[in-house]
């Protein structure tokens, strides 16, 4: 499904994601080089959500990002200021023609 593009002049921002690879031997996580870019609206807002591991935590961040596919939640996301934030939960938003977009809720910033 494509975005109309009405729509996507609400996503003024962009998003760098880059797709889990492996973790070393002293336990740190490494990714694609090649990140994807995404059309983004990015809120800083404090929201409750359910994350991964079942928890309640509260994210600090929520980016909508023009993508009908699924973002895995182990990937990184770069914001367009540069900052790294640990994903806590990944939504996929549907509307009458299937699903339209993804909504990524993130915590603190890393490092």
């Amino acid at each position: 499904m494509s975005f109309e593009k009405e729509f996507l002049d609400c996503f003024p921002q962009s998003v760098v994601v880059n797709t889990f690879s492996s973790i070393d031997g002293y336990g740190k996580a490494s990714f694609s080089t090649a990140g994807t870019t995404y059309s983004a609206l990015i809120q800083a807002e404090q929201k409750l959500v359910r994350a991964l591991d079942g928890t309640e935590q509260v994210a600090e961040t929520t980016v909508h990002i023009n993508s009908t596919s699924a973002i895995s939640p182990d990937s990184k996301i770069t914001l367009s200021n540069g900052d790294t934030r640990p994903i806590l939960a990944v939504e996929t938003l549907s509307d009458d023609e299937g699903v339209h977009h993804a909504v990524i809720h993130l915590g603190s910033r890393l490092g």
